[in-house]
């Protein structure tokens, strides 16, 4: 009987992981200095799988206050090319926004971010990129920036975890 009721507990236990999505985000490639999606709404557990399409681009996390530079304890790929690391995966632990910049050279003040839950009023995406990009920017209520869908894979390169920033 105790076998029976330690075997379910595990059961109930791993469910919840089956349910967490993988969201790809390319970094750079034919859209260039840009992450496709630039935003995702993502849960805790999703992971956020970016691929590196092009050489000499980062992914670094920052704060809505400060777009441009690496947050504290935050995580960073460091500056990547397409053959050395063609992915880098960050698990998401809890639905805070996460502020995401490419920190190459002039790459965050030419628009180059990406937002995990960004709220749709207030600390906006729209008005984390124009802060990025050196615009006076007040709140936005909407977004025209491009969405995404979450889809299942199983190729990673190195991984971190995020909370709030």
């Amino acid at each position: 009987m105790y076998a029976a009721k330690a075997v379910l507990t595990t059961l109930t236990v791993a469910l919840p992981l089956v349910n967490a999505a993988v969201w790809n985000i390319t970094v750079g490639g034919s859209a260039g200095l840009a992450f496709t999606p630039d935003q995702v709404t993502a849960a805790a557990g999703d992971t956020l799988h970016f691929e590196f399409a092009s050489s000499d681009h980062s992914v670094t996390q920052s704060t809505f206050a400060s777009p441009c530079s690496l947050m504290a304890n935050g995580f960073d790929s460091g500056i990547q090319n397409q053959a050395s690391a063609p992915a880098f995966d960050v698990t998401v632990n809890s639905t805070d926004p996460i502020w995401v910049y490419c920190k190459t050279p002039g790459h965050c003040r030419a628009g180059m971010v990406f937002a995990a839950n960004a709220p749709s009023s207030g600390q906006t995406f729209d008005a984390f990129q124009a802060a990025a990009e050196g615009k006076s920017s007040g709140t936005s209520s909407g977004t025209s920036s491009t969405t995404a869908t979450a889809a299942a894979t199983t190729t990673t390169k190195s991984t971190s975890s995020a909370g709030s920033g």
